[in-house]
């Protein structure tokens, strides 16, 4: 993982980085700037919500 790491941080890591499915990918700003990240937002606010009141129903408040 530092060699990965490492790489990444590279300026010309082009020759060395390499996409490996379920670790790490290299997106460009056009792909990013295409994704809408507000479901994936609201989505992470209801799971926070839910396990703040999981852990009142256990009695500690966060």
């Amino acid at each position: 993982m530092n060699d990965e790491l490492r790489i990444m941080n590279e300026k010309d890591n082009s020759a060395l980085y390499k996409d490996i499915p379920e670790y790490c990918y290299s997106a460009t700003k056009e792909e990013i700037a295409k994704k809408d990240f507000r479901k994936l937002l609201q989505d992470e606010k209801e799971s926070q919500n839910q396990l703040i009141n999981a852990f009142k129903t256990l009695g500690y408040e966060l």
